[in-house]
């Protein structure tokens, strides 16, 4: 058996409409509403490949993490599957989600991420390379995870090549909406590229099951909050377009199996990336797969889906998130840190800067661009989510971390690293 996870990075569901995703689709399951468990790239992979919240995996941030928990392609190793993952982009190389891996390729054509260009490893490069392994292990049951990193910076484009528009002392672009509107017309050919090598990959591969899905989405124009981060006490703090908040937006992603044994349809109902590993592991045999995700074919889905983002007190923790922020600033300035939890029905955010606290909640099916922050009008609502959240993390030691963040120590070293 051959199975093939994709993961698109920073790639929302609503841009996956050329012919090659339109057949995917229409020829696999699809699931409309998966929320992954963090906005950004190493939590929520290590989430996607352990079936695990990130408290439980212990991944909270990009850069010198390490994953705690069996992942999936160990599992499959200990099944007798040959296992191999190939990289387009740096932060899934900055841990140890290679464990697990005979093979984990990483070879960007541009090493240097501090000066102007992430390092990073093209789709069609990525799919040559895992569609000559997979030829070299014709007959042996392969588990194959391939990183597209395209999107993410539009590697073809201006963007790719260093040639960013200007930016202000604070790294906020000068001219915004020129600037982000020519963005988004890349966006959407990279995506348009990455379908193409899925194409090939498919026509040159054996391949029985493949797993398509995103470990982020991000923000577009007129969406809320475009282009801007805010904080908690609603000051503008920076530009981004996912990692520091938890909207649909930068929260949905893809989610579709394709398969000879996959049944075909379309799922409204809401799951999580943390489905994903003991979905895959139903494939092999394994119905019963321990995690905190649930099996999809099943049908049995989850009332809620948690998501998180810790920024400034990781990033003040961690000697390699340091590194990348003194050579390159996002201009943010104070972000805080949040958790969420959605139903099919609504959202509830908190602030997590020490303890929970109500921030905003949402009628998803009455406002689904979460333009009306209701928080206080249902007590109900908010009260059910507020004690199945403080339930779920009740253990989170980073929750307790983050209650420094205002202290005087951490405000002189935010000033000595210039973001205040």
């Amino acid at each position: 058996m051959n199975i093939v996870l994709i993961s698109l990075d920073a790639v929302r569901p609503d841009y996956l409409t050329s012919d090659v995703f339109q057949s995917i689709k229409e020829e696999g399951r699809v699931f409309d509403s998966c929320i992954c468990q963090a906005p950004h790239t190493s939590t929520s992979h290590s989430s996607i490949l352990t079936g695990l919240y990130p408290f439980n995996h212990g991944v909270r941030w990009l850069v010198d993490y390490e994953v705690r928990g069996k992942m999936i392609q160990e599992c499959l190793a200990d099944r007798g599957f040959k296992t191999a993952a190939f990289i387009g982009g740096f932060p899934l190389t900055e841990g140890n989600l290679d464990q697990g891996f005979e093979v984990f390729d990483y070879n960007p054509v541009v090493r240097d991420i501090m000066e102007g260009r992430e390092a990073y490893m093209p789709a069609n490069v990525v799919v040559q390379k895992a569609v000559s392994w997979l030829n070299e292990n014709d007959g042996e049951d392969t588990f194959t995870f391939l990183h597209f990193f395209d999107a993410h910076l539009m590697l073809r484009s201006e963007f790719g090549k260093g040639e960013w528009p200007e930016k202000d002392e604070n790294g906020i672009f000068v001219d915004v909406e020129q600037s982000l509107g020519r963005r988004q017309r890349r966006y959407k050919e990279e995506v348009n590229f990455m379908g193409e090598q899925i194409r090939l990959l498919l026509e040159l591969s054996d391949v029985d099951l493949l797993v398509l899905t995103a470990d982020h989405g991000t923000k577009m124009q007129g969406e809320k909050n475009y282009p801007w981060v805010y904080n908690s006490k609603g000051e503008k703090v920076g530009t981004q377009f996912h990692v520091a908040e938890l909207y649909d937006q930068q929260l949905k992603v893809p989610l579709i199996f394709w398969g000879k044994d996959v049944k075909a349809g379309k799922v409204d109902k809401q799951v999580r990336s943390i489905d994903i590993a003991p979905t895959i592991m139903n494939y092999v045999g394994e119905p019963d797969y321990k995690c905190d995700g649930r099996n999809l074919v099943k049908e049995e889905y989850a009332e809620y889906a948690y998501s998180e983002t810790y920024f400034a007190q990781l990033v003040e923790s961690n000697r390699r998130a340091h590194e990348l922020h003194e050579k390159s600033s996002w201009g943010w300035t104070d972000v805080d840190s949040f958790v969420s939890l959605r139903s099919d029905s609504h959202k509830l955010i908190c602030t997590a800067n020490g303890k929970l606290v109500p921030y905003e909640l949402y009628d998803l099916k009455n406002d689904p661009g979460e333009t009306e922050n209701i928080i206080g009008s249902k007590p109900e609502i908010e009260g059910e989510a507020m004690r199945a959240l403080a339930d779920l993390t009740a253990n989170d030691e980073q929750m307790e971390l983050c209650g420094d963040k205002v202290v005087d120590d951490l405000v002189d070293k935010l000033e000595t690293l210039g973001y205040l």
